[in-house]
C-alpha cells in the first residue's frame, strides 16, 4: 500500500533563509540532494510562503505555484503539497514550516483541505484544497461552510487539538458522509493553527483506502508531568499488532518522536522508524513502517497535542 504522502520535511529560519531541519524523501533521492542543497528567502517557494504569511498554504498544483523545486519535483512525480506554521514558546512568528509533498493526481485519493474561521460570523469557510482525482469531492467542498462543531473541521475547532474521524464513510458526525463513501474516503484529521491564543485555521488531511494519507496517524496529549498518551489514532489495514502496542505505550516527554516534539515544541522527521530513538521500533519494523512526522499544536501557551503521521 502507497501512502500519497511522498515527501516530508520540516523547515526552520536560519538568519534570513529558511533551511531545512529534516526530511524524509523514500524513493526520491534526487529531489532529497536538490532540498538539502536548497534555502529559502521570505516568501519564496512553499516554505517561504509559509512563512511570510504564517497561514497554511495548499498548493493543488505546483506548476501554478512559485514552487523553486520544480523540475526536481517532476522528475519525482510530486505534484501538490501543504505547509503547515508552527510557532514555539509563546511567539506569534512562525519558526518552522512542515511541508507534505504529494504523488500523482492520477493516483491519488487523499484530499488536504485549508479551513479558515470567519473574522464575523465565526464559522470556518473554505480556503483551499487538493483532492487528486476525486473529482465530485472536489466540488462539493469549497460550497460548504463549517459552524463550530459541525463535521471534522467544526469539531477540530471547538475542541482545539487535533482531532481523528477514523469513519468518513459511516460517521453521522461528518458532513460530507455520502461522497465519502462514493470517493472511497475512508478516514481523516483535522489540525488547527492557532493565532493570538485562538483557533485561526484547520488543516484537514483525508485518506483514501487505495491511498492513505499515511499508513497510521495519531494524536498525543499530555497525561501528567512528564508523559503523553494516546488520545486518538487511525491505522490502515495490516497494522493491528501496531496498533496494539501503541494502545499501551505511554510516552515520556523528551522521548521518541511524540516526546521529541513535544519538549522542543517543534516538529521533527524520522527516518528509519525500525530502530531507536523510536520507542515502538520493534512493533514498526514488523508492521513495514520507515518514517514518521511528529507535528506539536501549540495554543500560543503550551503545546497541547503532537500529531504523528506514519508511513
Amino acid at each position: 500500500m502507497k501512502a500519497f504522502m511522498q515527501v516530508a520535511e520540516v523547515w526552520q529560519p536560519r538568519s534570513e533563509k529558511m533551511a531545512l531541519y529534516s526530511g524524509a524523501y523514500g524513493e526520491h533521492a534526487e529531489f532529497r540532494q536538490v532540498s538539502e542543497s536548497t534555502q529559502f528567502a521570505l516568501g519564496e517557494g512553499l516554505p517561504g510562503a509559509v512563512w511570510s504569511s504564517q497561514k497554511p498554504q495548499v498548493w493543488g498544483s505546483l506548476e501554478e505555484g512559485n514552487f523553486v523545486r520544480l523540475p526536481a519535483a517532476r522528475r519525482a512525480g510530486l505534484e501538490a503539497g501543504v505547509g503547515i506554521p508552527i510557532a514555539a514558546g509563546g511567539r506569534t512568528e512562525t519558526n518552522a514550516v512542515v511541508v507534505l509533498l504529494c504523488g500523482s493526481r492520477a493516483h491519488t485519493g487523499g484530499c488536504i483541505e485549508r479551513w479558515d474561521v470567519h473574522p464575523e460570523t465565526g464559522d470556518l469557510v473554505h480556503a483551499g484544497g487538493y483532492y487528486g482525482n476525486l473529482e465530485k469531492f472536489a466540488a462539493v467542498s469549497p460550497r460548504m461552510r463549517f459552524p463550530v462543531g459541525h463535521g471534522l473541521p467544526g469539531k477540530t475547532l471547538e475542541r482545539g487539538i487535533p482531532t481523528i474521524e477514523a469513519d468518513t464513510r459511516h460517521s453521522g458526525s461528518f458532513v460530507r458522509a455520502e461522497v465519502a463513501r462514493e470517493s472511497g474516503i475512508e478516514a481523516g484529521i483535522g489540525i488547527p493553527i492557532y493565532r493570538n491564543g485562538k483557533v485561526a485555521h484547520v488543516v484537514v488531511l483525508l485518506s483514501s483506502a487505495s491511498t492513505p494519507l499515511a499508513r497510521a496517524f495519531e494524536v498525543w496529549v499530555p497525561s501528567h508531568s512528564d508523559a503523553l498518551k494516546l488520545d486518538q489514532s487511525f491505522y490502515t489495514e495490516g497494522l493491528e499488532a501496531f496498533a496494539d502496542k501503541s494502545r499501551s505505550t505511554t510516552a515520556k516527554v523528551g522521548q521518541g518522536l511524540a516526546g521529541r516534539a513535544f519538549r522542543s515544541e517543534l516538529p521533527h522527521v524520522l527516518n528509519g522508524l525500525a530502530t531507536p530513538p523510536f520507542v515502538r521500533h520493534q512493533a514498526a519494523e514488523q508492521a513495514g513502517l520507515s518514517f514518521g512526522v511528529a507535528i506539536p499544536v501549540s495554543d500560543g501557551t503550551s503545546v497541547v497535542a503532537v500529531v504523528l503521521l506514519l508511513s
